[in-house]
């Protein structure tokens, strides 16, 4: 019988707050270049770059689906590998180690990793779109 889990719950739950929060910025950028490409029809100079906003916002949307329903199913899957295990983990980070070893387990991993970042890039990227078109039109 394997040790109960411990401290991973910490590190998922801010993982989730700061996944909502990208979320939100990513909901409320669109929204907000959807407004601004309504009001702005008459402006052509900046229609294209409003596109490219409300694109990369639309993009960090869907990776921010993807990386939340990967963090619904990660806690699920390391109390089974905690409670399968024989082995006692001194820390989350032994534990991380030992629960990547297995290809599935290291492929959901990343995976959460990966559209975290992109989610972020995406936000970042279009936002600063934004702002060039706040302070040149």
């Amino acid at each position: 019988m394997g040790q109960s889990p411990f401290t991973y719950q910490y590190f998922i739950d801010r993982w989730a707050d700061a996944l909502k929060i990208l979320g939100a910025g990513n909901s409320g950028g669109i929204l907000a270049t959807g407004a601004a490409y309504q009001f702005s029809t008459h402006k052509a100079e900046i229609l294209f770059d409003l596109k490219i906003a409300a694109s990369l916002y639309l993009v960090g949307i869907i990776l921010f689906a993807v990386a939340f329903t990967v963090l619904t199913i990660l806690p699920s899957q390391i109390e089974a590998f905690v409670l399968k295990s024989d082995q006692i983990y001194n820390g989350f980070s032994e534990l991380l180690k030992a629960f990547n070893k297995e290809k599935e387990n290291a492929r959901l991993s990343i995976a959460l990793v990966l559209c975290s970042i992109f989610s972020l890039l995406c936000f970042l990227l279009a936002t600063s779109r934004a702002v060039f078109i706040i302070f040149n039109f």
